[in-house]
């Protein structure tokens, strides 16, 4: 019970991306798999058996984990499952054509074709104590009841998987409504091969073994703030140039949108930046999307002899500025100790905790998670 996590169990469906002699991995949402120090056991629809499971990644931003399993405890099984085909291009649209594929509780698939109604930004929240929740993540919604919490994948007419169908857990306050809710979105399967890629290619980053192998699991450079879009038509009320608005406009004629900051992480390198901010350019390009910003982490990862810094143009109080800005790189580990210490578990403070803008003037420090009290007779 450490992160905020709000339930001891949870059971969802995710999708085998890798399987191999030696390693098969499975990509989960969330609200599955919430955090890394978990018991998991895995259950297969193409062949009956159950078999234990090991966290090995936890996206910081984009509410997926990667569970990996052991292919030899598999026995016969392991030559009838596969991996998923992914198909990461063309990124979907409205009005595309897909199929929604889920599990059901005796674990058989069912299926139906849906409509893509929308493409937004996700927007969760903050819970009454901090939790992980999704940021800085486009997701997919379709013509069908969002309510249903069935978790799966949407795939094209040959089963190539474009998206995972996640589910996400949001708290809902007043009105008589108060407690968990949850709903599923699709979660765009090009921000999970990314990772995929990193992980089979050996990319350097901590060490874990995983099936008694040790391997390497990725980092992810980050620009650690909190981000939502606003309407161009909002940004122009607020002072920004028609320039900015039709060279913003011209680059994306879809969304005409502007990102805007809503917080900083506490701890992070991105710290010249403030609430309010609005990101116009990297680079002197514009910038629309979270795509485009992490297009521009991943490009300091491959420039030789880069500082991990980012040029940026912003608007901000009314003023055009330009900003070199830091990047954190992180590790997909999320929390590994926990000290239970008379009831009172303690940890480091998790992201969630950083993302509302707590953490000590050292950079680190001890955060209480949880107190658990015992009655006396």
């Amino acid at each position: 019970m450490i992160d905020g996590v709000h339930a001891k169990h949870f059971t969802g469906a995710g999708v085998v991306i890798h399987h191999s002699d030696s390693l098969g991995l499975i990509a989960v949402d969330r609200n599955t798999v919430a955090i890394s120090i978990s018991d998991i056991m895995v259950s297969f629809a193409a062949y009956p058996i159950e078999i234990p499971g090991q966290v090995i990644f936890l996206h910081p931003f984009h509410y997926f984990a990667l569970v990996a399993y052991d292919p030899l405890t598999l026995g016969v099984g392991a030559s009838v499952i596969r991996a998923s085909k992914l198909l990461t291009e063309p990124a979907l649209r409205r009005g595309d054509s897909v199929y929604l594929v889920r599990l059901i509780d005796s674990l058989h698939a069912k299926s139906r074709k849906s409509i893509v109604t929308n493409w937004q930004a996700i927007n969760i929240c903050s819970s009454d104590f901090p939790r992980y929740h999704a940021m800085n993540t486009e997701v997919i919604e379709l013509d069908t009841d969002s309510d249903i919490e069935l978790s799966g994948v949407l795939t094209d007419e040959q089963g190539r998987v474009q998206a995972l169908w996640a589910s996400i857990s949001s708290q809902l306050f007043g009105c008589g409504k108060e407690g968990d809710h949850q709903f599923v979105v699709g979660i765009p399967i090009h921000l999970i091969s990314q990772v995929l890629e990193k992980i089979i290619s050996g990319a350097p980053g901590p060490f874990r073994l995983i099936n008694g192998i040790r391997r390497p699991m990725p980092f992810v450079r980050l620009l650690e703030v909190e981000i939502y879009p606003t309407l161009l038509t909002e940004a122009s009320n607020y002072g920004l140039s028609d320039r900015w608005v039709q060279a913003l406009a011209e680059k994306d004629p879809e969304r005409r949108q502007v990102l805007q900051i809503i917080g900083c992480f506490a701890g992070s390198k991105a710290e010249t930046l403030c609430e309010g901010d609005m990101i116009l350019a990297i680079d002197k390009k514009p910038i629309t999307c979270f795509l485009d910003i992490e297009n521009a982490c991943q490009k300091l990862d491959h420039s030789v002899g880069s500082d991990g810094m980012l040029n940026m143009t912003i608007f901000r109080q009314g003023k055009e500025i330009d900003l070199m800005v830091g990047t954190d790189v992180r590790d997909g580990n999320g929390t590994t100790r926990m000290v239970n210490w008379c009831g009172c578990i303690v940890q480091n403070p998790h992201s969630a905790v950083r993302a509302l803008g707590f953490l000590p003037k050292e950079g680190h420090g001890v955060y209480v998670s949880r107190l658990c009290w015992k009655s006396h007779p």
